[in-house]
């Protein structure tokens, strides 16, 4: 679909990966539960350090959608490539929508 594709395969991989990571990451896609840590603990680590980064979790456990992460969107597994492709279309353009602050205050 075009799009740069960072992978990790641990928690610890995808923080290396954020770290050295030069320009935005758009988008942050990840399962609700990790080896070892919370999928929704290392979204809200990496998006302190990117505020303006997307998060889209998956999930194979539909309690995930009473419990899961608030504010934040959820794809249940098992999912097609087209449903992945069109959710993370629309949170990409969602967050285009979202004004540029710095255009706001003439920076």
């Amino acid at each position: 679909r075009g799009y740069k594709v960072l992978t990790a395969s641990t928690a610890d991989e995808a923080r290396r990966i954020e770290r050295d990571a030069e320009g935005p990451i758009d988008l942050l896609l990840t399962d609700v539960g990790l080896a070892g840590v919370s999928g929704i603990d290392l979204a809200n680590e990496l998006a302190r350090r990117r505020p303006d980064m997307q998060v889209l979790f998956v999930s194979g456990h539909a309690e995930d959608i009473a419990h899961g992460p608030k504010n934040r969107d959820l794809l249940l597994k098992p999912y097609r490539p087209d449903e992945l492709a069109a959710r993370v279309r629309t949170l990409l353009d969602a967050a285009a929508q979202v004004p540029d602050e710095r255009r706001l205050l003439g920076a």
